[in-house]
């Protein structure tokens, strides 16, 4: 665009389209160039945003999650095609891919979470690290920098690049108006359809279709509409990732401006950091030599005085932790803020203090895990003293790095510290933690019969724990109260309504598959003698009346010759004279409201079969609170083998 400016002498501002005056080629910016391979991937970056609105929860579908980083790192390859990328971005996709395989070998939520949260940053990553949009060749000291540009600063860059890719076609420009059309159109109509919603609901057969369309749409469609409108902002930040590595641009925030801040950053002399050190290093001497005893028990493995297993393992962590945060502070302010020498190196006093930091941090975390192990030896093991073991080993591990660094120059610390905590984090998430959290306390009580077994706590492990369970209860040897107890949580299992698939869950239902029918059903109600786990099939009913109150009636189906399972489990008894009223008067109660509302009861017997003095077995339960009361009442047909159980709820608040 061209303009002619006039500048004002006292303010020195141009004044546009002034007559006789020097004009002045004000650039235009140029517009963006989209391929047709990257109009059509716009389009799918949008499924990918949604995919990734799916999978968030990752321990609930931890399949999908496998397909989330195949699907989204194929997209990134794809988006590239033939562009020659830098290789170490392809480090990132393939611990990605080799990571995601513990979210179908491992069942652990806070693991699979983990795992998804590395992909997402991976990916990042990958498009970051892969072009001239790369801060550095190797990971090295920008690497916080290229961290931070990855996240925060690339797919901002280009955030808006998906959408201009797909207004680039006409057709696409008509269907967004379209789509803003419809959505003007719904956001008028909401105000009279909630007053005729209003109105209507009081029909009690206008509530149940309602109900109805709720059940089946809203929670299974709505879910998928609201993770659509999310996911498009999504995969705009995605696909704004892509096309800033694909298409690199020089900006401010490259490896000239970085290293000048980092320089800007050393302004204190390295004795300033020697001197605020040493009284720090004077008190680990103190400290050390005080505790000579304490040490001295923890490599022979004996219990000092005054200390329990759980206090001596709590208090060496806590003090691991607190030394290794003042450490790493220390040296990272010493690396940061202290001035290199005249030839540009690393100073020798910084290299000195963060080889002895390291050691007394390398110390100190053996001496810790010292102490859990002998928690562990006499307790067992549990996730979170597993993943203590784990982050100590993993601060030693990195702590010997920055040593090796300090020794040996040319070291790549930062790629190095990286490949470790990849490999560590791989040795803990691919295999199933929670199956060797189980299988090590089963064999610890085998070798020894002292230790502790606590099985509920394995019941609440994971699926990983099922077949460990089934050992339990199968093993004559053990006390009958922990063969109990394994066989109430095997019940648990089989109650669940949330099997997802992955191998521990695959192992599970063969090892619950192995037990014959009248274990499965004992362990189901030893788990909950009301709503046993097993059963062949299930039918459920519901009927809301004018008043508020809902009836609800869920029928489930055995095989005759397993009443036995039911007579014999004293939560059921006989049904006595006082409850055969309540009963019947529940039942034909019941029977009126399926007529009054055109529905046809699912119940298997009217309230008159149940004069056969003996023949069902009942228990009856009823919870009041403040304007709520809830009864229900559980019948067993042992000629039919037909469990029933009819609820109503009133809520007076309604």
């Amino acid at each position: 665009m061209n303009a002619s400016y006039n500048f004002d002498p006292m303010t020195g501002k141009p004044i546009a389209g002034a007559a006789g005056t020097p004009s002045v080629q004000v650039p235009s910016k140029p517009k963006r160039e989209y391929s047709k391979k990257e109009i059509v991937l716009a389009w799918v970056s949008a499924l990918i945003g949604y995919l990734f609105c799916r999978t968030f929860w990752v321990w609930q579908k931890p399949a999908v999650g496998l397909i989330f980083t195949v699907c989204v790192f194929a997209f990134g390859f794809v988006f590239f095609g033939r562009k020659k990328r830098k290789a170490r971005s392809f480090f990132y996709p393939v611990s990605a891919l080799v990571l995601s395989c513990s979210l179908f070998f491992s069942s652990s939520p806070v693991l699979q979470f983990l795992v998804f949260a590395y992909i997402c940053f991976a990916f990042l990553l990958f498009c970051q690290t892969g072009s001239e949009t790369a801060l550095e060749r190797r990971a090295g000291q920008l690497y916080v920098f290229e961290t931070v540009k990855a996240i925060f600063v690339s797919p901002f860059k280009s955030i808006g690049s998906a959408v201009g890719a797909i207004s680039t076609n006409k057709s696409a420009k008509k269907g967004w108006k379209t789509a803003l059309i419809v959505l003007a159109g719904l956001g008028i109509a909401l105000i009279p359809t909630l007053i005729v919603f209003a109105l209507l609901s009081f029909d009690s057969n206008f509530t149940d279709s309602l109900e109805v369309i709720r059940s089946v749409i809203f929670d299974r469609i709505l879910t998928h509409v609201v993770s659509l409108l999310f996911g498009v902002p999504i995969g705009m930040y995605i696909y704004g990732a892509l096309y800033t590595s694909a298409h690199p641009a020089r900006d401010s925030f490259n490896e000239e401006t970085c290293v000048r801040i980092e320089d800007k950053m050393k302004f204190a002399p390295s004795l300033v950091g020697a001197v605020a050190i040493a009284p720090l290093l004077f008190l680990y001497v103190v400290f050390i030599t005080a505790q000579r005893d304490y040490y001295r028990a923890v490599f022979t493995s004996t219990l000092p005085d005054a200390y329990t297993f759980a206090d001596f393992a709590r208090n060496g962590f806590f003090r691991l932790c607190a030394v290794a945060a003042i450490n790493a502070l220390a040296l990272i302010a010493l690396r940061v803020f202290s001035k290199k020498t005249k030839n540009g190196k690393i100073s020798p006093v910084v290299k000195i203090y963060t080889v002895v930091l390291s050691l007394i941090t390398v110390v100190i975390s053996g001496t810790a895990i010292s102490q859990m192990v002998m928690y562990v030896s006499n307790y067992g093991l549990t996730r979170l003293r597993l993943y203590t073991l784990w982050f100590m080993a993993l601060l030693i591990l990195i702590f010997i790095v920055a040593i090796i660094k300090q020794l040996v120059g040319k070291f790549p610390f930062a790629a190095t510290a990286i490949t470790v905590f990849v490999l560590c984090f791989a040795a803990l998430a691919v295999p199933d933690a929670d199956a060797v959290i189980a299988r090590h306390n089963y064999n610890c009580r085998l070798a020894d019969p002292a230790c502790s077994l606590d099985v509920e706590y394995l019941g609440q492990l994971s699926p990983s724990s099922v077949p460990v369970l089934c050992e339990i209860y199968g093993n004559d040897d053990l006390p009958d109260d922990i063969r109990d107890a394994a066989l109430r949580e095997i019940g648990g299992y089989a109650a669940r309504e949330d099997h997802p698939f992955n191998l521990p869950e695959l192992k599970a239902e063969k090892a619950y598959a192995a037990l014959d029918r009248e274990t499965q059903l004992q362990a189901a109600v030893a788990f909950d003698g009301f709503i046993p786990g097993v059963y062949l099939s299930r039918e459920e009913q519901t009927v809301r009346d004018d008043y508020y109150s809902l009836y609800r009636l869920v029928v489930y189906r055995y095989e005759k010759n397993e009443g036995v399972v039911f007579t014999d489990n004293p939560v059921y008894r006989p049904l006595g004279k006082g409850d055969r009223k309540t009963v019947v008067e529940r039942i034909d109660e019941y029977a009126r409201k399926c007529e009054s509302a055109g529905k046809k009861s699912v119940l298997p017997f009217e309230s008159r079969d149940l004069t056969a003095e003996g023949r069902f077995y009942v228990a009856l339960d009823s919870t009041g609170s403040d304007g709520f009361v809830s009864s229900t009442v559980f019948i067993y047909d042992t000629e039919s083998g037909e469990l029933s159980v009819l609820c109503t709820d009133y809520d007076y608040d309604m």
